[in-house]
């Protein structure tokens, strides 16, 4: 268990961040506070984790903002677009799409940087918490890395 409303990212052998991205006018613009999405858009969340050794058995999961609905690639609601935007680097060897969370799993991570994304739908409007993303390695959870948690404004 971790606070919600972590403002500063936790490096405990693992660093994490994670970036958002809608597309807006055929481009990728980030996402910063002050940022208002619409229902409707389609949002990248890009995971990245760097890790200094090699480690055995990582996991690296992110909660989903309420606002959000995870596009799963297997399903015929999602787009060839989608499916490419949604991409994993080839060290992680199962992803689990939930509507709660999104998780990838590598059995072996080699040290460096590593990128994992998948795309979501704008489908409610509020302001809405994105609880930490965090990344541990599984039969050694002391060593683990958190993001920061952000905060995701839909206007109606």
């Amino acid at each position: 268990s971790y606070p919600s409303s972590l403002r500063k990212a936790v490096n405990a052998g693992l660093e994490v961040s994670r970036a958002l991205f809608v597309e807006r006018a055929g481009k990728s613009v980030p996402v910063t506070e002050d940022t208002v999405l619409k229902r409707g858009e389609t949002v990248k969340v890009e995971l990245t984790l760097v890790n200094p050794v090699e480690l055995h058995f990582v996991a690296l999961k992110d909660s989903v903002a309420g606002a959000f609905e995870p596009v799963s690639s297997l399903l015929a609601t999602s787009s060839e677009t989608d499916a490419e935007k949604a991409k994993a680097d080839l060290v992680f060897d199962y992803r689990d799409i939930g509507h709660a969370s999104v998780g990838f799993y590598a059995e072996t991570l080699p040290a460096g940087t590593h990128k994992a994304s998948y795309v979501a739908q704008v489908i409610a409007d509020g302001v809405f918490t994105a609880f930490p993303a965090k990344a541990e390695a599984m039969y050694a959870p002391d060593v683990f890395g958190l993001t920061s948690s952000d905060t995701v404004k839909v206007a109606p």
